[in-house]
Parts: structure tokens; C-alpha cells; sequence
């Protein structure tokens, strides 16, 4: 990823207000690992700083208390509003406002959004992919529901990347992941009692 005076001040940025938090998983990898690994990611499809500035911002609205008004103060309206577009909005609706907001989003949207579910997809899957229960143990919730969110997800970006190379590297990282949603559920559907149609 090449570093210009904006990366390397988001980069920072990210840094400090991502410190002490950890990704998912029993490894307990440093959170900042993922933004980098998202922006590193992006660069490879954009040589535009600001894309890959917002990519390596791109959890901080969600994850932690930094603001749309700082964000824009610190690095430019553009930034904040590339940011905004791939965070998931806090209200009852939020998924499915952050679908709509990817359908619209511009390509570069679309390679930070990418970028950010690329890096989740192989993580979970090279961590999780042989140990179910673990799986169950740090990501709670039905797994039919999270399933049919994220292919709802996929189907958006996979059509936005239509004719891009990022498409293909989308489609590599997701069918492993889809494979694991898809037999955790059917573990679900074997362990589930038959009830009497009487």
C-alpha cells in the first residue's frame, strides 16, 4: 500500500482511535490489522489517496466515538462522505439502509466495501472454517439470518463490480464463507427434533 502525508495521517488516526480493541477470534489480533488489510486491499484497484485514506477510516464512525463533523474537519468532506457510505447506519433499519447505501455508492465505495468484507470472509473462514462450535461461540445469532444478510450483501457489490477485477477476488473470498453459513446451518436442520404433523 503506498503511503503519501494522507495515508500515513489516516493510518495514524486509525491507530489511535482503534487502540485496545481487538478483532473476533481466539487469536485477538490488534484491530488495526483489519483497516490496513482493507486499504491494502483498495490500493490495489485505486492509486487515488483519498479512496485508500477512507478505506483505512472506514470502521471509525461505526466502532468508535470519532464523529462525521471530525472526520470531515480532519480529512476533507470527501473522506467523511466515503466513510458515511460504508458504515452501517445506527437504526432499527441500519442493514438494510446500508444495502441501499452501497446500490448507489460509487466504485470506490464498492472497493472499500469490498475491501472490508474480503478481509472478514477470510479471516472467519481460516479461523472457524473446522471448528463450528467456536464459530458459534464468538458470533451469536441465527445463522439462516446471517447468512441471507451477507448474500444479500455480495449480490449487491458482486453487481456493482460487474466487468471489475475485484470481482473475482469478492467471489473467492465468499464462496468458503457461504460454504460455512450454509453447513452450520444444515447442522442446525439435522439437530433440530422432527414435530409431529398430527
Amino acid at each position: 500500500m503506498p503511503m503519501t502525508p494522507l495515508t500515513q495521517r489516516a493510518l495514524e488516526k486509525a491507530t489511535e482511535l482503534h487502540a485496545g480493541q481487538v478483532r473476533k477470534g481466539a487469536s485477538a489480533i490488534p484491530y488495526i490489522v483489519h483497516p490496513v488489510i482493507a486499504a491494502s486491499f483498495v490500493a490495489r484497484f485505486s492509486d487515488d489517496e483519498e479512496v485508500v485514506a477512507a478505506a483505512l477510516l472506514h470502521d471509525v464512525l461505526e466502532d468508535t466515538p470519532y464523529t462525521r463533523e471530525e472526520l470531515a474537519r480532519d480529512f476533507g468532506e470527501r473522506i467523511a462522505k466515503l466513510v458515511s457510505a460504508v458504515t452501517v447506519p445506527k437504526s432499527p433499519d441500519g442493514w438494510r439502509a446500508y444495502l441501499q447505501q452501497l446500490e448507489a455508492g460509487s466504485l470506490e465505495t464498492t472497493l472499500i466495501a469490498s475491501g472490508d468484507k474480503i478481509h472478514n470472509f477470510t479471516t472467519i473462514t481460516s479461523q472457524f472454517g473446522a471448528d463450528h462450535e467456536q464459530f458459534r461461540a464468538y458470533f451469536t445469532g441465527a445463522q439462516k439470518s446471517r447468512f441471507l444478510a451477507y448474500a444479500a450483501l455480495v449480490s449487491v457489490l458482486r453487481k456493482k463490480l460487474e466487468g471489475h477485477p475485484a470481482r473475482e477476488v469478492l467471489m473467492r473470498a465468499w464462496e468458503p464463507y457461504e460454504q460455512l453459513l450454509q453447513s452450520l446451518e444444515d447442522e442446525v436442520a439435522v439437530a433440530r427434533p422432527l414435530t409431529s404433523t398430527r
